[in-house]
């Protein structure tokens, strides 16, 4: 699938990642949530062969375990597909933790990071469009909207926090955006909350 910029807020790919360790390179599925026209066309999700040892912590989390991703690509082998996917699209994840992984896992197979247009975090978003909710987590904020969410399921994620996003920006939250991270790129702020 080759996803095409479009200036309208409204179309961007959602993005998110689990990991199988506490190392945050080591990307055991990927999920990611194309919306176009502020909905929802397409949900995929690849399991990923980390290369790294699974911690019984993380499995306990997402259910992901070395056995489900032996025969599965590694992340080097996925790259293409990421490519095209990403390539100047505007990419929404919850918090600075997949953006994070994404890039560790480039650095790691030695790969140039996707060459998006911009990175918008839909936790920031959602900080300050509802300032009275207790915290920001996926979890909550699904809740609190009424709707069907599985946690920790990366495709589950990237479609929730590109939902959440959208309702941000339809509440009227202004993104704050600058140059930064080493790159030519513009980023949107990046909060330092709890990941769910």
């Amino acid at each position: 699938m080759k996803v095409v910029f479009c200036a309208n807020k409204m179309d961007f790919l959602a993005i998110d990642v689990e990991t199988a360790c506490a190392d945050q390179g080591s990307i055991c599925q990927l999920g990611v949530a194309l919306f176009q026209s502020g909905r929802c066309m397409r949900l995929e999700s690849r399991l990923i062969c980390p290369e790294m040892d699974f911690s019984w912590f993380n499995s306990s989390l997402h259910g992901i375990r070395a056995e489900h991703v032996a025969q599965q690509p590694t992340w080097r082998e996925i790259y293409p597909e990421l490519l095209n996917w990403a390539r100047r699209s505007v990419l929404v994840s919850h918090t600075y933790f997949d953006r994070s992984a994404v890039a560790l896992a480039y650095r790691r197979y030695s790969l140039l990071m996707l060459p998006y247009a911009k990175w918008i975090d839909s936790c920031a978003a959602a900080r300050r469009a509802w300032q009275q909710l207790a915290n920001h987590k996926l979890s909550t904020l699904a809740e609190h909207f009424g709707m069907i969410y599985r946690a920790h399921d990366a495709a589950e994620d990237a479609r929730v926090a590109g939902q959440i996003y959208l309702l941000a920006t339809r509440s009227g939250e202004k993104t704050k955006t600058w140059r930064g991270w080493g790159t030519r790129t513009l980023l949107v702020f990046i909060c330092r909350s709890n990941r769910r």
